[in-house]
C-alpha cells in the first residue's frame, strides 16, 4: 500500500468521523484537496466507502489481517468496539469530574467576589 504521509493523515481523520471540511480546516487545505486525496486512498485501495476507509485504517492501525474469515472479523470488530466504548465512557467521565471542579472554582470565586463587595 503506497499511501503519502498526507493521504495517511486524511485517511485517520476520516476514520475517526471528521467530514471532509473538517479534516480539511485541520490540514489547512481546501476541502477539495480532501476529496482529492479521499478519491486517490480508495483507489489505491481498491475502496468503495468512507466506512471502509475506516475499517482499514483501524485494521492498519490495531494490526488486524484483512484476509481474516467473516467469523473472526465480527469478533475483531465487537472487541474494538466495546475497548472505544470504554475509552469513550472514561474520558467522558474525566471531562465530567473536571467540569464539576470547575463549576466548584467558579462558584467560590463568585462567592469571594460577593464577599468582598
Amino acid at each position: 500500500m503506497n499511501l503519502s504521509t498526507r493521504e495517511l493523515e486524511v485517511m485517520e481523520l476520516t476514520a475517526w468521523g471528521a467530514s471532509a471540511k473538517e479534516t480539511a480546516d485541520r490540514l489547512c487545505v481546501s476541502t477539495f484537496t480532501v476529496q482529492n486525496h479521499l478519491k486517490n486512498i480508495k483507489e489505491k485501495l481498491h475502496l468503495q466507502k468512507a466506512t471502509e476507509i475506516a475499517a482499514v485504517f483501524f485494521c492498519m492501525k490495531f494490526h488486524i489481517s484483512m484476509d481474516m474469515s467473516p467469523m473472526k472479523r465480527q469478533v475483531s470488530a465487537i472487541c474494538l468496539l466495546v475497548l472505544m466504548t470504554v475509552q469513550m465512557i472514561f474520558i467522558n467521565n474525566l471531562d465530567l469530574r473536571n467540569m464539576k471542579v470547575r463549576d466548584e472554582c467558579r462558584t467560590k470565586v463568585e462567592t469571594v467576589k460577593f464577599e468582598i463587595e
